[in-house]
C-alpha cells in the first residue's frame, strides 16, 4: 500500500500544564517558544508541577500531522525513537490506535518529553528534552517506506537535532521522486540555524506561521510569501485567527480563517498541514485544501490537546 505521507519526527509524550505567565518566569522559560532542556531541569520542573492538574497525551509535530492525515483517511507511515519505558509503551499504543503504520525503534536513552505551559491568553510555552526521540541512525530508515510514498514530512525541529539523518532522508526522497514537505516549527529553530534556508529550497511545500516568516526573511508575511525561495512549489504562511497566506505554483491566495472560541493552540499548525497534505496527496487543488485545513485547525483550538477526539471525516464532506 502507498502512503500518502511517511513522516520522520521526534516522537514525544506531551504534558500538558494550565498556568499563568509568572510560573512561566518563575521557571526560566521563554514564554511562547520552545525550550530546550536537559534531563536535570525537566526534573526540576515536574518537582513544582501539581500532577492532578495535568494531562498527558501523545505528540511530536510530525506525529500530530500523520494523525490528522489518518484521522481524515489518508494512509501514512513513520520513522522515531522512544524509551523502554512506560512513556514509550504509551506513545507504541498511540500510533497504532491512531492508524499510523510504525517503524518505531527503542533507545536506552529515556522517552522524550514536552512539557507544555498553556497561559490565559492560550498560547503555548514548551520545555522540551528529546530524549530518545533524536536518537536517530540511518542504518534503521527503511528506504521502501520512503520510496512507497507521495509526501516525506519533517520539520525544523528535526533538521535541528539530526541534521546529517533528515539530509539523508531527503536525498533518498529527491532520488526517488518523492516530495518533500517541512514545517519550519519555530522562530528560534531558524534564528539558530541560518543554514535552513538553503535546506528547505530541497522541499516542494513548507509551513511556517508570522513569526517564522519574519525570523527567516525579516518581512512582514505578505512581502516574505514573495521572498521565500521560488524552488519551492507551495509556501504556505500561517496566520491565525486571519487564516492563511498561500504561494502555489508563484500564484498566491489568501484564506479565510474560521471563526472559533479558542481554547487551546496546541496543534493547530499540525492539523493544517495534515489537511493541505491529505488533499495535495488525493489530488485536490490547494484552495480546497487549504479551506478545509483551515476549517480542522480552528476545530483543533477549540479544544484541550492536538488532536481531534473525533473523525472529520463525519463533520466535513468531501
Amino acid at each position: 500500500m502507498k502512503n500518502d505521507v511517511f513522516g520522520i519526527g521526534n516522537i514525544l509524550v506531551d504534558i500538558l500544564i494550565k498556568t499563568d505567565d509568572k510560573f512561566i518566569e518563575e521557571l526560566g522559560l521563554k514564554k511562547g517558544h520552545s525550550n530546550d532542556i536537559d534531563e536535570f531541569k525537566l526534573r526540576e520542573i515536574a518537582a513544582k508541577i501539581d500532577n492532578s492538574k495535568v494531562k498527558m497525551s501523545p505528540g511530536g509535530s510530525v506525529v500530530n500531522t500523520l494523525a490528522g492525515i489518518a484521522n481524515l483517511g489518508g494512509v501514512v507511515g513513520f520513522y522515531g525513537k522512544i524509551g523502554n519505558d512506560k512513556h514509550g509503551l504509551f506513545l507504541e499504543e498511540d500510533l497504532k490506535k491512531s492508524n499510523i503504520l510504525s517503524n518505531i525503534r527503542r533507545s536506552e536513552k529515556m522517552t522524550g518529553k514536552a512539557l507544555t505551559f498553556i497561559t490565559p491568553d492560550n498560547e503555548r510555552t514548551f520545555a522540551v528534552h528529546l530524549g530518545a526521540a533524536i536518537d536517530l541512525n540511518k542504518e534503521e530508515i527503511l528506504e521502501d517506506d520512503i520510496k512507497k510514498s507521495k509526501f516525506v514530512h519533517l520539520t525544523g525541529y528535526e533538521i535541528e537535532s539530526s541534521r546529517d539523518f533528515c539530509l539523508h532522508v531527503m536525498d533518498i526522497a529527491k532520488k526517488n521522486k518523492v516530495k518533500i514537505s517541512i514545517d519550519l516549527a519555530d522562530p528560534g529553530v531558524i534564528k539558530r540555524n541560518p543554514e535552513l534556508k538553503s535546506i528547505i529550497k530541497n522541499a516542494d511545500i513548507i509551513f511556517l506561521n508570522e513569526e517564522e516568516a519574519k525570523a527567516l526573511t525579516n518581512l512582514p508575511a505578505e512581502k516574505a510569501i514573495e521572498n521565500i525561495s521560488n524552488d519551492i512549489g507551495t509556501v504556505a504562511i500561517k496566520l491565525g485567527e486571519k487564516g492563511s497566506l498561500i504561494r502555489h505554483n508563484n500564484k498566491v491566495i489568501r484564506i479565510n480563517g474560521i471563526k472559533a472560541k479558542a481554547v487551546d493552540t496546541t496543534g493547530a499548525g499540525d492539523m493544517y498541514a495534515a489537511c493541505i497534505l491529505y488533499g495535495i496527496s488525493k489530488g485536490w487543488g490547494i484552495e480546497k485544501s487549504a479551506n478545509l485545513a483551515s476549517f480542522a485547525a480552528a476545530k483543533v483550538v477549540e479544544q484541550i490537546g492536538a488532536r481531534l477526539n473525533y473523525s472529520l471525516r463525519e463533520k466535513v464532506e468531501f
